[in-house]
């Protein structure tokens, strides 16, 4: 399945039940998010593992900040 950065964005967006993701550029820190805590990047993993069958561990996860760099990983796995 090819995965768009849009189709990623919206369902980080509703992973973490934050509408505001969907106005950030792909360059954004989201960990500077207010919603942003531990929960919501077990959500995240979470979701890229069910949506796009991708295992991210939380290590992995930490050293990501952006969008663009969580898209990478994703559309790089995905291949």
């Amino acid at each position: 399945m090819d995965v768009t950065f849009e189709m990623f964005k919206k369902k980080f967006s509703d992973a973490i039940e934050d509408e505001s993701i969907l106005e950030l550029d792909s360059k954004a820190n989201f960990r500077n998010l207010e919603s942003w805590d531990s929960f919501s990047g077990m959500s995240v993993i979470s979701m890229i593992d069910d949506e796009f069958g991708i295992t991210i561990n939380a290590n992995e996860m930490a050293r990501i900040n952006t969008l663009h760099e969580l898209f990478e990983i994703i559309s790089n796995k995905n291949k």
